[in-house]
């Protein structure tokens, strides 16, 4: 995104704003449906940007929706998800949640411990409705490589893959349910490509076993996504290339082995990340114990993963400036409007020397930015967000919309 639309749209619409490219989404949408095998389906999931407008816009191009949360759900189908097509995934879904997500006829549900399942197993008894499900996997090996594990270690999320047979009979002895599929997670944020290319590796053998020995046929398999962003400057892009073809060569033995099956796989941050930038104004700079301190209108209530939210060492996301002339560079600490020493948006960042009205932007943006950010301490006004596409740009999200924004569609 260039700095001078930047500086434009700052000045039309005020700051702290997100700003996204909805051409940047596209591109990555038509890349992955283009090379992936015919196989695959691609769902979107929201958690990592729920802006209605960015999930119509998504949806629009044939990705379906995965979502977490009544909250979620409603986006979607408010979006043009039709439930049957959904999936419903999380480890902690209340009574309420259950019912409604079975009652609408979500397409995809997916049970993760004993419980959940005795739950809906229940439900399918008390309405005579016949229910399918997906069970996600807590697989027993654990494969290096993940920024986040979510698989393979002690977990809330999935059935532990040793009493996996256990959940298959149970089911097995009930009329009204069925397993349709199995999913597997192993992490997020992989960059490397054989982490990738493994992870589906084990979710295939996986499948594979599970059916022999129980004798079920499955319709899908969820291998989770994973894709991973480098946000750091010691990061290095993951191999998207290598990922495809070590993937469809492993779905192609599969499938010659084993038969058709629909593939899913969930992306999130993948899709959206490159497409945002934060953009924030200097309101004042100060000198204190010999270190430089910048003072933004924005903070980490907007974008807690550019303050090291979640991660063990607080490293800087790329993080640029916007001023009018050049000038010599200084190391500075960038901090937001907040009564706290932890809202800090970059430590001893190398930029131009900062004054008040000069721009900051930090990139990769568009994922896990406001959806994942304390919005309300302190009580500051949200930030706008803004989509960009085809020279036009439009909010898609006010500085009072709180809850859930109107679906503003910017394509044709």
């Amino acid at each position: 995104m260039e700095n001078a639309l930047i500086q434009e749209l700052a000045q039309k619409y005020g700051t702290p704003l997100f700003i996204y490219d909805l051409s940047v989404i596209l591109k990555r949408i038509q890349y992955l449906t283009d090379h992936l095998h015919p196989c695959v389906k691609l769902f979107y999931s929201l958690k990592a940007n729920p802006n209605p407008t960015l999930v119509y816009e998504i949806h629009k191009r044939g990705i379906q929706l995965e979502v977490c949360s009544l909250g979620e759900y409603r986006t979607a189908v408010e979006s043009g998800g039709e439930p049957r097509k959904l999936m419903y995934l999380g480890p902690g879904k209340t009574e309420d949640e259950i019912i409604k997500a079975l009652d609408s006829g979500v397409g995809y549900y997916i049970v993760e411990s004993l419980d959940e399942l005795y739950t809906v197993i229940k439900r399918s008894a008390a309405t005579g409705k016949h229910v399918g499900i997906g069970l996600r996997v807590n697989p027993a090996q654990t494969i290096q490589g993940s920024k986040l594990k979510m698989g393979g270690v002690p977990s809330p999320f999935g059935i532990d893959e040793g009493v996996l047979d256990q959940a298959i009979q149970a089911v097995k002895l009930h009329a009204n349910v069925s397993i349709k599929g199995l999913h597997v997670y192993y992490g997020t944020r992989i960059l490397k490509s054989d982490v990738v290319i493994k992870n589906t590796e084990s979710v295939l053998t996986i499948a594979e076993r599970k059916m022999r020995e129980n004798r079920i046929k499955l319709e899908y398999l969820g291998i989770g996504g994973g894709l991973g962003i480098p946000y750091h400057s010691d990061e290095q892009e993951l191999d998207i290339k290598k990922v495809i073809q070590g993937v469809n060569e492993r779905l192609n033995s599969f499938i010659l082995h084993n038969g058709p099956i629909q593939i899913i796989m969930e992306l999130g941050r993948y899709l959206v990340a490159d497409a945002g930038v934060y953009i924030s104004s200097v309101i004042r700079t100060k000198t204190s114990r010999g270190i430089r301190y910048v003072m933004v209108d924005g903070g980490t209530h907007h974008f807690a993963a550019a303050g090291g939210l979640g991660s063990l060492l607080k490293k800087n996301f790329s993080i640029d400036a916007i001023v009018g002339e050049t000038r010599g560079t200084v190391r500075q600490m960038l901090a937001g409007p907040l009564c706290t020493p932890d809202d800090i948006l970059g430590r001893n960042v190398e930029l131009p020397v900062l004054s008040k009205g000069d721009l900051i932007r930090i990139n990769r943006a568009g994922a896990y930015g406001l959806t994942a950010s304390p919005a309300m301490f302190l009580s500051h006004r949200l930030p706008r967000e803004i989509l960009v596409w085809q020279g036009n740009d439009s909010i898609i999200r006010n500085y009072d919309e709180y809850n859930q924004p109107v679906i503003r569609p910017v394509s044709l």
